[in-house]
């Protein structure tokens, strides 16, 4: 892990540091805002070189993500802004998903037309709070499973995921 030096000649925090402070803050706000409604709509977050884009993402079941990703991704390296008479274009530097989601865990011993099934149709689906945050080097991702009782709604306890090797649709925000 290479660190970064500022004008002064002290040490920055790591860039893996900095993504990870801002991933844990994400994960923070998004389990306590589903304690207090029961529930987390949909969020995508894009972190660029000119800022902070929040894009709505609460689509229909079923809908196509990746001509969405690849609009979203034009959109961001489109945009042109002058710095010091120079027009640079913004790039996206991190993608950070929260919401609820389905899961399966995969058992390579099950039959393969089921492994093929989509989340929400599979037999063994489990319901969960999920925040990720990804750039083109690192990857974090947590989930939450969210426990339905007949009265209440709550989150079990946190499972953080090596994010590496994992792929997402909004990955091609970053890549293209």
């Amino acid at each position: 892990m290479t660190e970064r030096k500022d004008q002064s000649g002290g040490n920055e925090s790591s860039e893996r540091e900095i993504y990870e402070s801002i991933f844990e803050h994400v994960c923070t706000q998004a389990s306590e805002r589903f304690k207090e409604r029961g529930a987390h709509e949909p969020l995508l977050l894009v972190l660029t070189r000119l800022g902070i884009a929040l894009i709505p993402i609460d689509m229909e079941e079923g809908a196509e993500r990746e001509p969405i990703a690849r609009a979203i991704r034009e959109n961001i390296v489109r945009t042109a802004v002058k710095v010091d008479n120079e027009t640079i274009f913004d790039e996206p530097q991190a993608v950070i998903l929260a919401s609820e989601a389905w899961m399966v865990e995969y058992d390579p011993s099950e039959r393969v037309t089921t492994r093929q099934l989509p989340p929400r149709l599979h037999p063994r689906h489990k319901e969960i709070l999920q925040v990720t945050l990804r750039t083109t080097e690192f990857s974090f991702s947590r989930n939450w499973p969210i426990v339905r009782e007949r009265t209440s709604v709550s989150l079990g306890e946190p499972m953080d995921l090596g994010g590496e090797g994992m792929e997402s649709v909004w990955d091609i925000i970053l890549k293209g």
